[in-house]
């Protein structure tokens, strides 16, 4: 399959996602055809589409009160998001959708130092199960 602007937009409709969440996809996705084209020597991988749906899955369980930015691995083709609490900036969690219903995150914030959480979740059937990763959620809380 070739991912292209259409099938994105067909996708986030299928999958109720909203319309700033749709934006910051697309944006991701410009963002990766463009450095792809203007990168000669190493072309990058193609992006997986099953990365996609994972994410579309997952963004409905993300409050307001969270500052989003969405990116796409030049090197894996899969999706990832980084997810920052609004109410302390301190905080962040990255999380990367495999192609394996697998989501790999990394909290990191800043106490009295550095402290970094990571792992990888294996979710059986992420369409199913994608309120099972607000587990992962309330390490923002």
């Amino acid at each position: 399959m070739t991912m292209n602007r259409q099938y994105i937009i067909d996708q986030a409709n299928d999958h109720s996602i909203s319309p700033n969440h749709l934006t910051k996809i697309l944006s991701a996705y410009d963002v990766y055809i463009s450095d792809n084209n203007e990168n000669m020597l190493n072309k990058f991988v193609d992006i997986k589409g099953v990365s996609l749906l994972l994410l579309m899955s997952f963004l409905p369980s993300i409050s307001v009160e969270y500052n989003t930015d969405i990116s796409i691995d030049p090197k894996t083709g899969l999706f990832g998001i980084s997810i920052q609490c609004i109410k302390n900036n301190k905080q962040v969690l990255l999380l990367v959708f495999g192609e394996d219903d697998r989501v790999i995150f990394s909290y990191v914030t800043r106490k009295h130092g550095m402290v970094k959480i990571s792992g990888t979740a294996y979710l059986g059937n992420l369409f199913e199960d994608s309120n099972e990763i607000n587990k992962i959620l309330r390490i923002l809380d």
